[in-house]
């Protein structure tokens, strides 16, 4: 018994790849979303490799609304069809 406590306080860390299964935006958007703070933040724990948190990203994923994670952006008005003049 006292070995199914510990496994529980451990930490699981993902990769950019496992963490892009479970949010299906792009790398750059993940990225970015980290940048301004609405994503958890990622730790270095090798140079140049990010990881995070499982925890917290689950935790981000209960916080935040379905809606909200996935909506789709869409172009910038008169970024296509332009009117050749």
């Amino acid at each position: 018994m006292p070995d199914e406590r510990k496994e529980d306080k451990l930490t699981r860390w993902l990769t950019v790849a496992q963490v892009l299964k479970l949010v299906p935006v792009s790398r750059r958007a993940l990225l970015y979303m980290e940048k301004i703070g609405r994503f958890p933040k990622s730790y270095y724990l090798t140079p140049q490799r990010h990881y995070w948190r499982e925890s917290d990203i689950t935790a981000w994923q209960k916080s935040v609304p379905a809606e909200a994670r996935f909506a789709k952006r869409g172009r910038p008005k008169g970024s296509r069809n332009r009117k050749k003049r």
